[in-house]
C-alpha cells in the first residue's frame, strides 16, 4: 500500500522526466529540482542540460575556456552564463542567458565605426581592466566622463529566423552643442525577455 502524499511523478522513470525537463527552460529545471526530490536527477542529468546548450557555439578565441573541464554539462553550461567568452578576433564576446539559454553579444568599441574615432581633439582610447565584465581591452572616451549606464537603442523581430545584416547606429541630432562625458565600450545584443524571438541592443559606456 502506497504512504499517503506520495508524489505520481516519482513512479514514472527518470529518463521520461527528464525527457520533459528537456523541453522546458535552464529556470524551470532548477525550480523542478528546488521543489521535489523526485525531480533532483533528472533535473541536473546531462540529457537535459546538453539541450540547453546551443550547438552552434561561435569558435572562440584561444584559451577562453582553459582550465578543468566542468564535471556536467549543466556545469558547463553556468560557466558559459557566469562571465562572457572572447570570439577569435577578440573583438566581440557571447554569453549564455541563465534563464533561457539564448547566446548574447557584446561588440567591443573598436569594431564599431566611431565618426572622429582617431581624432584626439574628440576621442581617445583609454585601457580597461583586466577584470572588464565585458572581456575587451580598450573603450573609447569622449572627453570627461560620471558612471556606468546602459541605453537601449532598439529592438528587432525576427519572424522565421532568417540570417542576414543588422545595421546599428548611435547618432546626434543636435548640432552645434560640444558633447562630452561618454565613454562607449560596445554595444550588447541579446534576447528580450518575455517575447519570442525578439531581440534588443542596448549601448553600454559611462
Amino acid at each position: 500500500m502506497e504512504a499517503a502524499g506520495t508524489c505520481e511523478i516519482a513512479r514514472l522513470p527518470e529518463e521520461l522526466v527528464s525527457a520533459v525537463l528537456a523541453l522546458t527552460t535552464p529556470r524551470d529545471a532548477c525550480r523542478a529540482a528546488a521543489v521535489s526530490r523526485d525531480f533532483l536527477a533528472a533535473a541536473d542529468s546531462d540529457a537535459v542540460w546538453s539541450r540547453f546548450q546551443p550547438r552552434d557555439l561561435p569558435p572562440l578565441a584561444d584559451g577562453e575556456l582553459s582550465g578543468p573541464a566542468p564535471p556536467s554539462n549543466k556545469g558547463q553550461f553556468l560557466r558559459l552564463c557566469d562571465r562572457p567568452v572572447l570570439l577569435t578576433d577578440g573583438l566581440m564576446s557571447m554569453w549564455l542567458d541563465r534563464e533561457t539559454g539564448a547566446k548574447c553579444y557584446m561588440i567591443s568599441a573598436r569594431a564599431l565605426h566611431i565618426s572622429w574615432g582617431d581624432t584626439p581633439e574628440y576621442w581617445r582610447w583609454i585601457r580597461l581592466p583586466p577584470e572588464s565584465r565585458l572581456r575587451f581591452t580598450e573603450a573609447a572616451k569622449l572627453r570627461t566622463t560620471d558612471g556606468w549606464m546602459e541605453l537601449e537603442l532598439g529592438q528587432f523581430y525576427n519572424k522565421d529566423g532568417d540570417d542576414g545584416e543588422l545595421g546599428i547606429s548611435l547618432m546626434e541630432t543636435k548640432r552645434g552643442v560640444v558633447k562630452r562625458g561618454l565613454t562607449v565600450q560596445g554595444i550588447e545584443i541579446r534576447p528580450k525577455r518575455g517575447l519570442n524571438q525578439h531581440t534588443s541592443a542596448k549601448i553600454g559606456g559611462q
